[in-house]
């Protein structure tokens, strides 16, 4: 039982890498950034929906900012001093899981 209550806090918003559009909730965004050759998903990560800044969650560690984008889906912008959560690394100057 208190496995499954860990897995379950690790599992909140930005815990999660993704691939193809599979793996996250319903109510996110599997955010993907490709490499050639080949076109491969190089890093990713699980993001909420957002209407605005309001609904973008803080991330578990690091001091990223959320952000809501223009096409409603959360973002953690990184870069300048501004670090991403334990295990993503900032890409763009967004924070992504490494594949």
């Amino acid at each position: 039982m208190l496995a499954g209550l860990l897995a379950a806090c690790n599992d909140g918003p930005w815990e999660r890498s993704c691939e193809d559009g599979e793996g996250c909730a319903d109510d996110e965004s599997c955010e993907i950034n490709l490499s050639a050759p080949g076109y491969k998903v190089s890093h990713s990560i699980c993001a909420p929906l957002c209407e605005g800044e309001d609904d973008c969650p803080p991330p578990g560690s690091g001091n990223a900012e959320p952000m809501c984008s223009d096409r409603g889906v959360c973002e953690l912008r990184c870069g300048d001093g501004i670090a991403c959560p334990s295990g993503t690394v900032c890409v763009y100057d967004r924070c992504k899981w490494p594949h």
